[in-house]
Order: C-alpha cells, then structure tokens, then sequence
C-alpha cells in the first residue's frame, strides 16, 4: 500500500489500488486535492489500507497508527457571502443599504471610536464575519443606526442588500 505523507508522519491519502504516486509538475494529483511535493512524501508498508481521512493516521516505524489530534467531527458549516469565508471591505459594506452606510459614516464623523472601526475595516484585506472584532463592530454599527435586530441578523448571515 503506497501512502502519501507529510514530514512529521501525518497521513494525507492511502491506497493498495493507487497508481504509483509521481508529482507532476512538483505536484502530487489525488482525486479532490493536490499537494506541493516539497511538502510531502511517499512511502509504501504492508496490508490494506483503511479507509481514511487526511490527519486521521500517523505513519509511526513503519505502521498505520490512529493520529490523537485528528478530530472527526465535521466542520461546521461556514457563513458565506457570495461564496466567500472572507470578504473585502467592497463586499463587506455592500451588506448594508447605502442608508446605513451614510448613516455610518455620519457616526463616523462625530464618534472617534466609529472612526476607528470604519476605518480599520476600509483598510482590511479581508473581514470574516465570525471574527469577535467584526462581531464587536457590527454592535457598535447596530447601535448607532440603529438596526432592527432581524436587520443585524440577516448582516451577521451575509445577506447582500445591494
């Protein structure tokens, strides 16, 4: 059985019936996801493979053991906007009505602690919407509107108003 696997032992991917692993192009190629050949490795042991996760086996001497870190549970599901995890700042504020923004950047005038959370947000790469000071900033934002609370819900789920 060949198993594809990362420097410190993780198991990535395993398999008696997988073709004989070659990167291609410094790229090892699996069904669903691809891995730099500079990251992981090859190596090949005895019997039949498990059935397996990536991270749900470490290679140890030479054996398949169960990985005490791997976590089966699934992921929860993460809140998007138009498909994203993370937005840009463009995105982010297209969350609110253009009413709402006004009326932020109005506070933001008056309030140095609005300022500081506007302008942070303008100069982000990124906003995750689960992040706490996200989530910190949209209160102060709810409070100043003001925002209905189904409003501030449907911001919090990503909903694009524009």
């Amino acid at each position: 059985m060949q198993l594809l696997v990362t420097g410190d032992g993780t198991v990535l991917a395993a398999a008696a019936d997988m073709p004989a692993l070659q990167p291609q192009g410094g790229v090892y190629h699996l069904p669903g996801m691809d891995y730099p050949a500079a990251l992981v490795g090859v190596a090949t042991v005895s019997g039949d493979p498990p059935a397996c996760q990536p991270g749900q086996f470490l290679l140890a001497e030479g054996q398949l053991v169960p990985n005490p870190a791997f976590d089966a549970s699934p992921p929860p599901a993460p809140r998007r906007v138009a498909d994203r995890a993370r937005l840009d700042p463009a995105d982010f504020f297209s969350l609110f009505t253009e009413a709402e923004e006004e009326a932020i950047c109005e506070a933001a005038l008056a309030d140095a602690q609005v300022l500081r959370w506007y302008s942070r947000a303008n100069r982000a790469s990124w906003i995750d919407l689960d992040d706490p000071q996200t989530e910190a900033g949209l209160t102060v934002a709810a409070a100043i509107i003001p925002l209905a609370p189904e409003r501030l819900a449907a911001i919090r789920r990503g909903e694009l108003k524009r």
